[in-house]
């Protein structure tokens, strides 16, 4: 029972096909007319209506060193704002002579922008690719500028200084050793040879007039007075022998013996402030002129030595080393700063916004897809064309069955 079921469907469902398929090549002339009508009107719309040409580029934003001019999203939204890409209006109206479709920001690397622009002609848009590409770099071109502005200033002031080093620091510190060497290390050998010249022969001259002359002549006033001594002695004893044995007068003898020993008292009294005279010299004035001898040759000349060498080995030294390392060294460290600085200046340090390849611009239009249109207008027009025969062919059989 079931299987007489099966082949019943089975042949009606044959019986539909061959009806539809019979259906369709009743209807055959009509389905190619129509096909034709909508894939010919398709062509005419295809063929004439304006063309869209594309062109597409890859801009790498400007940086100064491993610094951005400006941060892609910002750079992204604010050429987004002024060339309304994201205005639907903008976007769509066909009068406009080229628009900017597109603005990315890359992916993967995210300082690269690609920006598409169309036109009705390859010309426009690439004028107005062009016109974006120059508007970001003149957007960000003061930023260069008053980078490469403040780059030359810093060359400039540090050539200025080491100009400054070595016309007028480094004089300054050789003119300051010339000082050293010709006017203070000359004083202080001139202060040593009048130390030893004069000052030194003069108290040997003092010191050996002392001897010979002062001293000598106090000898010979001792000596005179010890002589005089004597014969005043010899006098005094020979009064009073006279006096003890002659019958003169003794007043008169008495006055002699008195006036000689007054002369004697006199006398001795000189001897012995000639003794203390003759001591001064050669205890007080002698030592002390030798005692200053001594002080000029091993304390004021010595000083004047050790000064000397501390100005030769200390203040000479350094300002040599300062002309020759410290100097030097700073003038070193200037020239690599303005290396430093010239490298900055070239372009793989610093540059503004540019393409990053070439100009994608091909010369066939993006739209209309005229191929695609007939395609799709055939396959439509078909499908179209074949639904209005069975819709007709319904209709048709729905009034036969109510008549």
């Amino acid at each position: 029972m079931n299987q007489s079921n099966n082949t019943q469907n089975i042949q009606e469902d044959e019986i539909d096909l061959k009806e539809l398929f019979l259906t369709i090549w009743n209807k055959k002339i009509f389905i190619m007319i129509f096909t034709s009508i909508i894939t010919i009107l398709a062509g005419i719309y295809a063929f004439n209506v304006t063309p869209t040409y594309e062109v597409k580029t890859v801009i790498r934003i400007g940086y100064i060193g491993d610094k951005l001019l400006e941060e892609p999203k910002i750079v992204e939204k604010k050429l987004r704002l002024i060339f309304s890409v994201d205005d639907t209006i903008n976007t769509k109206d066909e009068t406009a002579p080229a628009i900017v479709s597109s603005i990315k920001t890359d992916k993967i690397i995210n300082n690269f922008l690609s920006i598409k622009t169309q036109a009705k002609s390859k010309e426009e848009a690439i004028a107005k690719n062009e016109e974006v590409i120059k508007f970001l770099q003149d957007e960000y071109s003061y930023k260069l500028e008053e980078f490469i502005y403040n780059t030359n200033l810093s060359i400039n002031k540090y050539e200025e200084k080491i100009k400054y080093l070595n016309t007028i620091t480094k004089p300054n510190l050789l003119k300051d050793i010339f000082k050293l060497k010709n006017q203070t290390i000359v004083n202080i050998d001139q202060k040593i040879d009048l130390i030893k010249t004069n000052e030194i022969m003069n108290i040997n001259k003092r010191i050996k007039f002392l001897k010979e002359v002062e001293l000598k002549s106090i000898n010979n006033k001792i000596n005179f007075s010890n002589k005089k001594l004597k014969e005043y002695k010899k006098s005094i004893n020979n009064l009073k022998i006279t006096s003890k044995t002659s019958s003169s007068d003794a007043m008169v003898m008495s006055m002699q013996i008195l006036f000689n020993q007054n002369l004697l008292l006199n006398l001795e009294e000189k001897i012995e402030n000639l003794e203390k005279e003759k001591k001064n010299i050669l205890i007080f004035t002698i030592n002390n002129l030798k005692e200053k001898r001594v002080n000029l040759i091993k304390i004021d000349i010595k000083n004047l030595i050790i000064k000397k060498e501390n100005i030769i080995n200390d203040k000479i030294n350094d300002l040599n080393i300062k002309i020759n390392v410290d100097l030097e060294k700073q003038i070193n460290d200037l020239i690599v700063l303005i290396d430093k600085n010239k490298l900055r200046l070239k372009p793989h340090y610093a540059t503004n916004s540019i393409i990053v390849g070439n100009l994608i611009a091909h010369d066939f239009a993006i739209k209309p897809k005229k191929k695609l249109i007939v395609i799709v207008s055939f396959v439509t027009g078909l499908i179209l064309s074949i639904f209005i025969v069975f819709f007709m062919n319904f209709i048709q059989g729905f009034k036969e069955e109510s008549n």
